[in-house]
C-alpha cells in the first residue's frame, strides 16, 4: 500500500499542473505545484514568455559570479517581474536554512505565479525537497518524490543523506 501511495504522488507531483505557454529554452521546466514552475536559467526571450504566463516572481538560486544576472533582473523588472537572489552555490548550498529562506519568500509572495530556477532545475528541486521535509513536515519519501518532480537529479543522493 505504502508503495501505490508514494507512485501515486510521484505521478501526480510529475505531472503537476501546467502554467499557459511551455515554450521556454530553459532547460528542465517543471510544475511541481500550481503556481510553481522550475527550471534552468531562464533566457531573456524567456522572460517575456513568463510576464504573459502571468509570473509574478522569480527565484534565483544561482549565487553572484556564477552567471551575471544583471540583464534578466532588468528585463524582469521592466516586465514587473520581482527578481529575488537566494545564493545556492552547488551542493554544499542545498541547507536548511535556505530551504526556510525559500519558504519565506514563497509565503511573502503567496499565490503570485513564480518561477524558481538555477542552472538546471536540480538545485530548485532539491531545495524544495528539503523544504518539504524539514519546513512542510512532508515524509521522507515524500519529500524526494517532491523534489524529483521539481527537477532535482544528481543531487538526490546528498538530499537524502541529510533526510537521516
Amino acid at each position: 500500500m505504502k508503495y501505490l501511495v508514494r507512485t501515486l504522488l510521484a505521478m501526480i507531483f510529475a505531472a503537476g499542473p501546467a502554467m499557459a505557454g511551455d515554450d521556454y529554452d530553459m532547460k528542465n521546466v517543471k510544475y511541481p505545484v500550481d503556481g510553481i514552475m522550475t527550471g534552468g536559467q531562464p533566457s531573456l526571450v524567456d522572460v517575456d514568455q513568463l510576464a504573459r504566463d502571468g509570473v509574478k516572481v522569480i527565484i534565483n538560486l544561482r549565487p553572484e559570479g556564477e552567471y551575471d544576472q544583471q540583464a534578466i533582473r532588468e528585463k524582469a523588472n521592466a516586465a514587473g517581474i520581482k527578481h529575488i537572489t537566494v545564493p545556492v552555490a552547488g551542493a554544499g548550498g542545498i541547507t536548511i536554512d535556505n530551504a526556510r529562506r525559500l519558504d519565506e519568500i514563497l509565503k511573502e509572495i503567496g499565490d503570485s505565479k513564480s518561477l524558481i530556477h538555477c542552472a538546471s532545475g536540480n538545485r530548485a528541486g532539491a531545495l524544495l525537497a528539503v523544504r518539504a521535509y524539514y519546513v512542510q513536515g512532508m515524509d521522507k519519501e515524500e519529500s524526494l518524490a517532491f523534489g524529483k518532480a521539481a527537477g532535482m537529479t544528481s543531487l538526490a543522493k546528498r538530499v537524502e543523506n541529510m533526510m537521516k
